[in-house]
């Protein structure tokens, strides 16, 4: 289910010179790859690579993205685009820096409203919200009370900020696309993608302290929908998921998988495999049967909490020919 709470697996932008010369098909020239070399590793190594080699790679766009690229949930299910150059596109950020520059990073909102309220970001036009992150306490909002976020004046969240980050609310607020402190080692952040038409606006009730609100500003409105919190998005939460295991670019058209099992003697190298003519290296896959998964863990990276501390009793071999003893502090 979407909404389940699961444990947890821990731009080349294309700019044209004017409307008329756009095209709907962007095609990447290959380039030269040189052979694989693997070096200083222990036997019985597997090298998967999908290869297409028969011709050029072709980023398929409509008219109407070409110029902002991927928009809303697109951007994580065209992966494959991520390298395209957008010229109708402007990454920009409110932040809690110090407007002073003395490096006092914190307490510094957009403004504060009549009711009591911080406003970490706020601005007109089409975008889209890409990132939230903020700290204080440790990375527990808890006392930052509920985060809202408003697009085009309507309020698509408004829910305690802790329980959002920490996945209660469900789909989409769900893991990986939100992190609390557990799993950040020390934030809050929200990573879904919120398209607005017209304006945006993100404020919380307490002081967040420490934050980071990164969005995209648009040349125009055209292929933006307002962000519906409601839509289904379970093949992003499950692609999402899955990173590390499966490929989350769609598949690439001509693609040609190349496969090679060897045996290298430690200390020494061997070439896995030698690609002839123009092409593009998609995905490396290598595995090594030696390594095991490791269990989850939860760590948030202290010995102890405020006030708290540790005891423990070692007893040593009297004819033991010295010991080490690791600690861990703060």
């Amino acid at each position: 289910m979407e909404g389940s709470s699961s444990p947890r697996p821990y731009r080349r932008y294309v700019g044209f010179p004017a409307p008329e010369n756009r095209t709907s098909v962007t095609k990447v020239k290959p380039q030269y790859k040189p052979p694989f070399v693997l070096n200083h590793l222990a036997s019985c190594v597997f090298l998967l690579l999908a290869v297409p080699i028969s011709s050029p790679v072709t980023a398929l766009c409509s008219s109407s993205d070409v110029g902002k690229g991927p928009v809303g949930w697109d951007i994580y299910r065209q992966l494959d685009r991520i390298q395209e150059l957008r010229s109708g596109a402007e990454t920009r950020e409110f932040s809690s820096t110090d407007p002073a520059q003395t490096n006092a990073d914190f307490n510094h909102p957009l403004r504060v409203t009549s009711n009591g309220e911080y406003v970490l970001a706020e601005a007109t036009g089409p975008g889209e919200i890409e990132s939230i992150w903020s700290t204080i306490n440790g990375g527990d909002v808890t006392n930052d009370g509920a985060i809202t976020i408003e697009l085009d004046g309507i309020v698509v969240l408004s829910a305690a900020y802790e329980d959002v980050v920490s996945g209660k609310l469900g789909a989409p607020w769900v893991w990986p696309l939100v992190g609390n402190f557990l799993d950040t080692s020390g934030g809050a952040q929200i990573k879904v993608p919120m398209p607005y038409q017209k304006s945006m606006r993100v404020t919380v009730q307490g002081n967040p302290d420490y934050f980071h609100v990164i969005y995209r500003q648009f040349g125009d409105a055209s292929g933006v929908t307002t962000f519906d919190p409601t839509a289904s998005v379970s093949d992003v939460i499950a692609k999402l998921r899955a990173f590390g295991t499966t490929d989350p670019k769609p598949p690439q058209r001509g693609a040609v998988t190349k496969a090679a099992n060897i045996n290298i003697a430690a200390g020494s190298q061997s070439q896995l495999i030698q690609l002839q003519g123009s092409g593009e290296i998609t995905e490396l896959r290598l595995q090594l049967p030696q390594v095991q998964h490791a269990p989850y863990v939860i760590d948030d990276g202290r010995a102890f909490g405020s006030g708290g501390s540790s005891q423990f009793t070692v007893a040593l071999d009297p004819s033991n020919n010295g010991v080490r003893l690791v600690r861990r502090y703060v």
